[in-house]
């Protein structure tokens, strides 16, 4: 998928968990789940986080070159890595727990995003090379596999904006939390 496709989802995954765990915005924790949620492809030297500066299509062209996009860096192994380092900046340099907890989902909203494309992700890499895709040649898991670039996925881009303003606007008040009872917001 397409990194604006990633950034959604990671603002999903962002917005879904202040609203369950009622914690509050911060700019720096919204930051850096959209980082982690672009940061797999960095083994891509064509990828929106390899573009954004000279250096990160420095790191990006060596990074593929040594080990191919979507390689280990789309795997849980990678995903663990990744958590065991936001744990660490959590507990010793004040990176918030929002901050720390959101990037590590956001990393791994990537890899399944990943996954519902034909080429599908090492997930297990390094144990095996194996990859796992949902998509199959016929069939309902035919139709859930969306091609980078393709109609399918700016489709679902624009149905998962959708989701995302919702969201943002059950964070900000706009809409009642609990759908049971009527709210001071609607009379």
């Amino acid at each position: 998928m397409k990194g604006p496709t990633h950034i959604t989802i990671g603002l999903i995954v962002y917005f879904s968990y202040l609203l369950i765990c009622d914690y509050t915005f911060s700019r720096s924790s919204l930051g850096l789940a959209v980082i982690m949620s672009l940061l797999p492809d960095i083994d891509s030297p064509y990828s929106m986080v390899s573009r954004s500066t000279i250096f990160t299509q420095a790191i990006s062209e060596k990074i593929n070159v040594a080990l191919g996009h979507r390689g280990p860096l789309h795997s849980l192994f990678f995903r663990g890595v990744i958590t065991v380092i936001l744990r660490f900046l959590h507990t010793n340099y004040y990176v918030s727990y929002v901050s720390y907890v959101t990037g590590s989902l956001a990393y791994l909203s990537h890899i399944i995003a990943d996954a519902f494309t034909p080429k599908g992700v090492p997930l297990f890499r390094p144990v095996t090379d194996m990859r796992v895709t949902i998509c199959k040649k016929r069939g309902v898991r035919k139709s859930l596999c969306v091609k980078t670039g393709g109609a399918k996925e700016e489709a679902l881009q624009i149905f998962l904006a959708f989701i995302l303003l919702i969201l943002i606007g059950l964070y900000m008040g706009l809409y009642p939390r609990d759908f049971t009872r009527p709210s001071s917001v609607f009379p």
